[in-house]
């Protein structure tokens, strides 16, 4: 698979869009005490799809 100009050219938008639906649905509903949770349980799902 190789990139193409129209994809290098429109991914830091799709990025940019992304953070901030994270940011907006993922992280801003979180008190802060949670967040750490959250992202140990983010880890361990990334460590399963990795092992499988």
């Amino acid at each position: 698979m190789e990139s193409t100009d129209h994809g290098r050219a429109v991914f830091p938008r799709a990025a940019a869009a992304h953070a901030q639906v994270v940011e907006r649905y993922f992280v801003a509903p979180l008190a802060s005490a949670d967040y750490g949770r959250l992202t140990h349980s983010l880890s361990e799902i990334e460590k399963a799809l990795r092992d499988s």
